[in-house]
């Protein structure tokens, strides 16, 4: 099986740069990607994704800005956990592994 994802969208919220116990850099960046579809007023939706940017993706990454077109391929992987009162939180998240700048 591959885990393979492409995402193309626009910068929403540019790149947090936060660092590991051990020194690794890593950063999350939003991005807004449009339905392929329009409600019934004729306005397009969009969602927002939370990728994850590590080690040498962290400098190409630094430069975006709101607004910005964007494309991630990566791969997903999820984050559950078992919150306080014994619910299970279901997350996933893009690991990015190739950026490039669109515009």
């Amino acid at each position: 099986m591959l885990n393979s994802l492409n995402l193309v969208g626009i910068v929403s919220e540019p790149l947090v740069v936060k660092e590991t116990t051990s020194g690794i850099q890593f950063g999350h960046i939003i991005i807004d990607v449009e339905r392929s579809f329009k409600k019934q007023d004729a306005v397009k939706e969009s969602d927002q994704f939370s990728i994850t940017v590590w080690r040498n993706l962290i400098d190409s990454a630094m430069d975006l800005k709101r607004g910005d077109i964007v494309s991630f391929q990566g791969r997903l992987i999820d984050n559950n956990f078992v919150k306080d009162d014994g619910s299970i939180s279901y997350k996933v998240d893009l690991i990015a592994e190739k950026l490039d700048r669109l515009n």
